[in-house]
C-alpha cells in the first residue's frame, strides 16, 4: 500500500514495515567544514558510507545515504 500522507496510514498493528525514499549524496567540502557537515548529516538520519581526504587532506569527499524527506525540509538552510 502506498501512503502519501501519514493521516492515510493504516492502523499500526496492520503495518509490517515502512519504506522510505533514500538519496545517495556526495558532499565535497574543505576540511575545516567537515565536522559540521558530519553533524548536519547525522542529525538528519544520514549514514556515512565513506569519507575520503583529497588534495593532501585539504578537501573531504563524503558519501552519505540520507532520507529524501530530510533533504527537502530545511537541509540547506
Amino acid at each position: 500500500m502506498r501512503v502519501d500522507n501519514p493521516m492515510e496510514a493504516p492502523k499500526t498493528e496492520l503495518i509490517k514495515y515502512w519504506k522510505e525514499a533514500m538519496v545517495s549524496a556526495t558532499i565535497i567540502t574543505p576540511r575545516e567544514f567537515s565536522k559540521e557537515i558530519k553533524k548536519l548529516c547525522e542529525n538528519r538520519r544520514g549514514y556515512c558510507k565513506s569519507e575520503e581526504f583529497m588534495s593532501n587532506g585539504k578537501v573531504v569527499n563524503f558519501q552519505y545515504e540520507l532520507p529524501l524527506s530530510e533533504l527537502i525540509s530545511d537541509f540547506f538552510d
